[in-house]
């Protein structure tokens, strides 16, 4: 028969009370297991939100919006899908979806950068530095200053294609593209710093202009994206209303979230963590 589970029971706190120190034992082992589980959770957690923090306040902001097909043949086709009306999807997004802390206009092109006898192919951004400067925070100044405080025509610089091309501060680049047009043109800019944005790929070959001089270079008038976040940092939320806001007044454009672009790299990462 059975012994009574009150039997067994008893019998086993007996049991741990015989050999006091194999049982202190086995329960800092425990302990010691439980804590470092948990330590590393908090670890993970920490990373998972660092990373989602970086991309953010980076590269993407909350939201980008494209002209239809850009996505799919910039390319082809880099310059062929440009927006003009960035004031009133400004305000209409203001008026009828929420409260706005970020919103900027980039053109992107690539291009080959030139120092002395080295040249490098690089990502080149012609951005609203003022504005990008109060949310993109992730950029860390290595040396120099940041676009946002410099004038005339200056040139930010990953600290990764810095060193390729071995350029400081100070230094003139070259930075050589084929316009809109299909002609080719040329600018000649300043090193005003170097960044570091945590994520090595962007590092090594981004370099940030003022959007004037980008459209001066690649004789354009508009600009391949729009960049924005609200003030809320729950910004799923703000998804529907502003799809269904875009397509009513501008069916033209298409809004991506970060994850669209990115989530498959980020997920990845989050579940060999995970696991």
């Amino acid at each position: 028969r059975m012994l009574p589970f009150r039997v067994l029971f008893v019998a086993a706190f007996r049991n741990l009370g015989r050999v006091p120190r194999r049982t202190a034992i086995s329960l800092i082992a425990i302990a010691v297991a439980t804590a470092a589980l948990i330590v590393f959770q908090s670890f993970i957690d920490g990373v998972k939100t660092k990373f989602r923090f970086t991309i953010i306040h980076s590269v993407f902001g909350q939201y980008k919006i494209f002209t239809r097909g850009y996505q799919e043949n910039k390319g082809v086709n880099p310059y062929g899908f440009q927006i003009n009306e960035f004031e009133r999807i400004r305000e209409a997004i203001n008026r009828e979806v929420g409260s706005l802390a970020f919103f900027s206009q980039r053109q992107e092109f690539f291009g080959l950068m030139m120092h002395g006898e080295r040249s490098v192919g690089g990502r080149g951004i012609g951005t609203d530095a003022r504005e990008e400067e109060k949310f993109l925070i992730s950029n860390k100044v290595m040396e120099g200053k940041h676009l946002a405080q410099s004038t005339g025509d200056a040139v930010f610089v990953g600290a990764g294609l810095a060193k390729q091309l071995g350029a400081k501060v100070g230094d003139m680049l070259t930075v050589l593209v084929t316009t809109g047009s299909g002609s080719i043109n040329a600018i000649d800019l300043s090193v005003c710093g170097t960044f570091e944005s945590g994520v090595k790929e962007i590092d090594d070959m981004t370099f940030y202009v003022n959007l004037k001089n980008s459209q001066r270079l690649l004789r354009l008038t508009g600009t391949s994206e729009i960049l924005l976040a609200f003030t809320d940092d729950e910004e799923l939320k703000f998804r529907a209303p502003l799809e269904a806001m875009l397509s009513k007044n501008f069916p033209s454009l298409k809004l991506y979230h970060w994850h669209d672009i990115i989530g498959e790299f980020f997920d990845n990462t989050m579940k060999w963590l995970e696991s």
